[in-house]
């Protein structure tokens, strides 16, 4: 027979292929999740005592042991809900709608026990995950329906949230809760009258006598107010087109007067051959709310799972919620707009509300989960999968890649390399550091090796050749993002692509871009790679001899004198000396010289 077992009998369960004893434990554990070793010494020891000696000891052993199992317990069952929570919705799929019943249903039964965990992980969700904004809206409004006690600390929690975010400035998130509010009009979970009373404390600096003052402070509280209302619009139009309109009018004053005030203004102004209309945020913004409002305020680039339970919802209890205060003593500098997305490949016309909305997603989901380049690269490329039928072409999900044509669909990873580079070329100064959107392509690149390497470079060959027109500092950001993108891939590109360029002066701004690309190549690792990578004909392009240091000061340069207290106090910081060692010696040394 096999080692451990019976020649008939197969396999024996209680031994491993080895013959070892196998030791029991919950399907469920992980195999970091050992339990605490004192606990379980213990328990086992005073566990044997009982059962020789009577009840005093064996209880309490099977007490620690009991206790033990209820931690383990209850920490998997908050982990599994939190999972739950994350998961659901990942896809616009057939059974979402009894996925998100079903979810409401075992966070109304645990919410008394894990109130906690399942809160924490909403107000998380709806931050971090902000694409899948009308799932958690609906799952807020299903608890909301089914208790609305439950429903209230849901709600009291995200206004405590949009409150501190207000107070540190912090402007995504303010608009990202915003968003959560606006669809929660929809849900019932909130009367339409509290809604517009918050919408109008982000109009109230621009309304009335000072409808004329244009600031960065009063751009970003209009831009919130409208990306309230679009994502409203459909809930609120309930009330009469009057509450909207009124709204809307005060937002047209001030768009008009921030486009006079800014009409000659190219300091934020990328690619100066792009339409004006592109450059003024606000001014595109208000020309989606209008195309929205024409249709009726009906948004079908992603699915809208509330309106699978209008009947649960009709019966809710809706809250209201306490005014917001505006911050009044944050710098200029603070106050967000959303940045002027670059149209780096064709797209369909028709389709401009819905390749605003998913650019929209991905530019909330970079900004928000910047803190971590591999998750955010990971959930980046599942915002397209809430998406309705037909919005966009996927090329990573797409039988025949090769087929898929920008000019005809929007397709989503072309979105996503738009939004990577209008974020780094963002004036006068981008958001984050400019190494973030070098990493964060590095990682989507690794996640989609071929198809995302083809989609950044058409993307990056489009912007080489909108260089003459493109502002200096943008094409210097472009050339430091472009050599350690390149530089972590082997060195590997299309370099024949760069021919043309040799034939070019000196001076073009499209040949100074690869020299100085190809020399901060060369730093990044040495002059002779970088001639083996290139054609033949681009080897003129590289420096004739590798970088060097330039020294301004030197030993052999100095007098004998000044060189004896540089090598003393040398030796002195090489040997590990002390502050006080070093000082001694330069003491010394000066005080012989009388000149």
């Amino acid at each position: 027979g096999r080692i451990g077992g019976g020649g008939r009998g197969g396999a024996r369960r209680d031994v491993d292929e080895f013959g070892r004893d196998r030791r029991s434990r919950p399907h469920h554990r992980k195999p970091y999740e050992r339990p605490n070793r004192g606990q379980r010494g213990h328990s086992g020891g005073h566990g044997g005592h009982g059962g020789h000696g009577g009840g005093g000891h064996g209880g309490g052993g099977h007490g620690g042991a009991g206790n033990g199992s209820m931690v383990d317990e209850s920490a998997d069952l908050e982990s599994r809900l939190s999972s739950l929570i994350i998961k659901v919705g990942d896809k616009n799929a057939p059974t979402l709608q009894n996925n998100l019943e079903a979810l409401s249903v075992v966070l109304e039964k645990d919410f008394t026990n894990h109130e906690t965990t399942v809160l924490r992980t909403l107000r998380q969700c709806v931050l971090e995950l902000p694409w899948k904004v009308t799932v958690y809206s609906t799952v807020a409004g299903l608890l909301n329906a089914k208790n609305s006690e439950t429903g209230a600390k849901v709600i009291t929690l995200m206004h405590g949230v949009l409150c501190k975010s207000l107070i540190k400035g912090d402007w995504c998130s303010v608009k990202v809760i915003m968003r959560f509010f606006a669809l929660q009009v929809a849900t019932k979970t909130i009367s339409a009258s509290t809604l517009l009373s918050m919408v109008d404390t982000f109009l109230k600096p621009v309304a009335g006598q000072t409808a004329g003052v244009v600031t960065a402070q009063n751009s970003c509280f209009v831009y919130i107010a409208m990306t309230t209302l679009l994502w409203a619009g459909q809930a609120l139009k309930e009330l009469g087109s009057g509450e909207l309109e009124a709204r809307l009018s005060v937002i047209e004053q001030y768009v008009d007067v921030h486009g006079k005030v800014n009409a000659d203004n190219t300091l934020t102004t990328v690619l100066h051959d792009a339409p004006t209309k592109g450059a003024d945020v606000l001014a595109y913004m208000l020309s989606i709310m209008r195309a929205v409002a024409d249709d009726g305020w009906a948004i079908d680039a992603v699915c809208a799972p509330y309106t699978m339970f209008a009947s649960e919802f009709a019966q809710a209890t809706q809250h209201e919620l306490p005014a917001l205060e505006l911050p009044v003593d944050l710098p200029a500098s603070s106050y967000y707009t959303l940045p002027e997305f670059l149209q780096l490949v064709p797209h369909p016309s028709e389709y401009t509300v819905r390749r605003f909305i998913m650019m929209d997603f991905i530019a909330d989901t970079v900004i928000q989960l910047e803190g971590n380049r591999k998750d955010c690269a990971k959930y980046l490329m599942q915002i397209h999968g809430l998406c309705n039928e037909d919005v966009c072409s996927v090329m990573t999900t797409a039988q025949h890649p090769e087929d898929v044509d920008p000019e005809t669909s929007l397709v989503f990873e072309y979105m996503v390399a738009e939004v990577l580079f209008s974020f780094l070329t963002q004036l006068p100064e981008s958001q984050f550091r400019e190494m973030y959107y070098t990493s964060l392509a590095i990682e989507l690149r690794k996640a989609e090796p071929q198809i995302l390497a083809n989609v950044l470079e058409t993307a990056v060959d489009n912007i080489v050749a909108r260089i003459p027109s493109m502002d200096v500092e943008c094409s210097n950001r472009l050339s430091n993002w472009l050599a350690v993108y390149i530089s972590n891939f082997g060195y590997q590109w299309d370099w024949a692509k760069w021919e043309s360029a040799v034939s070019e002066q000196d001076d073009t701004p499209r040949r100074r871009f690869m020299q100085e690309t190809l020399l901060k190549l060369v730093r990044l690792s040495y002059l002779d790679r970088i001639k083996l990578q290139l054609p033949e004909s681009c080897v003129e392009l590289v420096p004739v001899k590798a970088p060097t240091h330039n020294f301004k000061y030197t030993v052999q340069s100095m007098d004998e004198r000044t060189r004896e207290v540089s090598v003393a106090t040398g030796r002195c910081l090489k040997n590990k000396g002390t502050a006080e060692q070093a000082l001694e010696i330069l003491q010394t040394h000066y005080a012989k010289w009388t000149d």
